[in-house]
């Protein structure tokens, strides 16, 4: 035999044993090149081994979100309409107002109201918006002074009843139009002077 055709010989077996390995590259590759499907990768709802989370962690009871509001109870359904309760009304009247009701406040809140709250209620707080001659039940604002600042501030944030809820606006937005509200609606005894600086209007 010439060596030429052993050197053939030789070259084809090489190739066959190459291409073979190939073919097996996935069975024995070095652990210091791992592939992405050989992580180990959780499934949706699987348990987790912790007590009390067998479904994936959940918040423990009593947490707040970061607006610190608590979650809104259970639907309940309302002429065919499903609505959201709000958040009970002492942990709403527990919230404080943390943004001071002055010019610019006031300013940023008309703007916030008109934009979402006055299509029902109406520039001026008296329940006569265009959405409002459709649909009946919307209060004026008037019924404001008896609640809380918090209580507000739920309303807008969580909705109520046939209202929805407007948790798109932030905290610093939802505050402004309680403050606007506040200045439309003063509470009994409230001096409005205390609200806006005199001679000032947002």
């Amino acid at each position: 035999m010439s060596r030429g055709r052993v050197r053939a010989l030789a070259l084809v077996g090489l190739t066959a044993v190459a291409v073979g390995n190939t073919a097996c590259w996935e069975q024995w590759s070095p652990t210091w090149f791992p592939q992405m499907k050989r992580q180990p990768a959780g499934q949706a709802f699987e348990d987790t081994g912790v007590p009390g989370h067998p479904q994936g962690f959940s918040p423990p009871q009593g947490t707040l979100p970061t607006d610190g509001l608590a979650t809104p109870a259970t639907a309940v359904v309302d002429d065919g309409v499903q609505v959201l309760e709000t958040i009970p009304d002492d942990v709403a009247d527990g919230l404080t107002n943390p943004v001071p009701a002055d010019l610019r406040s006031l300013t940023r809140g008309k703007r916030q109201y008109e934009t979402f709250c006055a299509p029902c209620h109406g520039a001026k707080g008296m329940a006569d918006g265009p959405v409002a001659k459709a649909f009946l039940g919307v209060l004026p604002l008037v019924v404001s002074q008896g609640r809380s600042d918090g209580h507000l501030y739920a309303t807008i944030a969580y909705g109520r009843r046939r209202m929805p809820a407007y948790s798109r606006l932030t905290l610093q937005e939802r505050w402004d139009i309680v403050n606007y509200v506040r200045y439309l609606f003063p509470k009994p005894g409230q001096n409005v002077a205390s609200i806006a600086p005199a001679g000032s209007q947002p």
